[in-house]
């Protein structure tokens, strides 16, 4: 198999390769699937080994197609095009794996990855935020990041939204596959739904629904729930309403306080996709944010990763530590261009830089860095945690 840190040329289309893909959907503790797609039917089964060694065994997918009829075509001719057509979805689900436990998988017979059950609560876990990746502007300089990821070798990987650009016009998902195949192949990858999955006509159900859907548990909507290591990471859609009354929040409030209830609870982590507050120049969550804002601090959130404003910062709201990290790829904006507005003076780190953040959790230490694509880490800070 490739090596997780290369990225990946899209094949022709009239072949039986993989298109698109592979990447994880979802993990828990014992269970995993993952999803590959191709333009012809072809072959739908995953190879599957230890990390640690052992017996490999193999598992058969299933297969669903779907059909696309609209065509996006890059500017640029060598980054391909999305084209209509019957595609072919395939999907290895897979079972009796053992907890906190990290595989090597191999796809079709021919692209591979990784990935980690989740950890029994207690023990140690790693994972990273991304947001607005848009490598299609800057692959050199981007490609950085995800391998900075691949390298920090995760448990899994938090993406806040805006995953895709077609308005760059530099980035078809045919070609995005492959630009972030390091990414994809480093571990489970959980998004939140941001605006730019529906930028075209059908966009959201050709793509977004049919790679991400029916992921997680307790789902409603397009919001879900997951755990590992006694964190549970709720991803909230900010593209509906949150508002006290709304659907979603209503979910949001019965599922938090329900999951402070678990055998081995922790502490809970909310991503989503527009801000709870920036002072940057993107909107934020200022009408749904009062009702947000007692909710998480009863809830015992510690940490809230948004995206949307394409620059780092990171405020301290009420002991909740909140994070704006929209420094994927997208062209970073002013992130001092509403300053004045009420939360800016909680803020305690920013800057305006591309970047990926991670996450480890020792004991009760959970340590995040802002890292740009230099390499360099801009920014640290710990927080305490049960």
């Amino acid at each position: 198999p490739r090596a997780l840190a290369d990225p990946v040329e899209p094949p022709f289309c009239g072949t039986d390769r993989i298109s698109k893909g592979p990447w994880v959907a979802s993990v828990d503790g014992t269970t995993a699937i993952v999803r590959w797609e191709t333009c012809v039917p072809g072959p739908t089964s995953l190879s599957l080994t230890p990390e640690a060694g052992g017996d490999a065994r193999t598992v058969e997918g299933t297969t669903s197609s779907h059909e696309v009829l609209t065509k996006v075509k890059a500017i640029l001719p060598d980054r391909g095009a999305d084209l209509p057509g019957t595609w072919f979805l395939h999907e290895a689900r897979l079972d009796s794996l053992a907890p906190s436990t990290c595989y090597a998988y191999q796809a079709a017979g021919e692209a591979g990855g990784r990935f980690c059950t989740a950890r029994s609560p207690g023990q140690d876990l790693r994972f990273a935020f991304i947001a607005d990746t848009n490598p299609g502007l800057a692959i050199e300089s981007i490609s950085k990041l995800f391998t900075t990821v691949a390298d920090f070798r995760p448990d899994l990987t938090l993406h806040g939204g805006d995953m895709q650009y077609y308005s760059s016009g530099l980035e078809p998902y045919a070609w995005w596959f492959g630009a972030t195949a390091p990414l994809l192949r480093s571990g489970v990858m959980w998004p939140a739904v941001g605006n730019h999955e529906s930028e075209k006509t059908d966009e959201f159900t050709d793509y977004y629904e049919r790679f991400w859907g029916g992921i997680g548990r307790d789902n409603v909507g397009h919001s879900y729930h997951f755990d590992s290591a006694g964190v549970h990471f709720f991803s909230l859609n900010t593209e509906e309403s949150l508002e006290t009354g709304s659907p979603q929040f209503t979910w949001a409030s019965q599922q938090l306080a329900a999951a402070t209830t678990q055998p081995g609870y922790r502490f809970s982590v909310v991503f989503f996709h527009r801000p709870l507050a920036t002072c940057g120049d993107s909107d934020e969550l200022e009408a749904a944010r009062p009702a947000l804002q007692p909710l998480f601090k009863a809830s015992h959130v510690r940490l809230v990763l948004n995206g949307h404003m394409h620059g780092y910062e990171r405020f301290d709201l009420d002991g909740t530590s909140c994070i704006v990290a929209g420094g994927g790829g997208g062209l970073i904006g002013d992130i001092d261009a509403n300053a004045q507005r009420p939360l800016c003076g909680q803020r305690q780190a920013h800057g305006a830089f591309t970047h990926v953040v991670t996450f480890e959790l020792t004991g009760t230490t959970l340590t995040g860095k802002a890292i740009d694509a230099k390499g360099e880490t801009r920014d640290t800070f710990t927080l305490t945690v049960p």
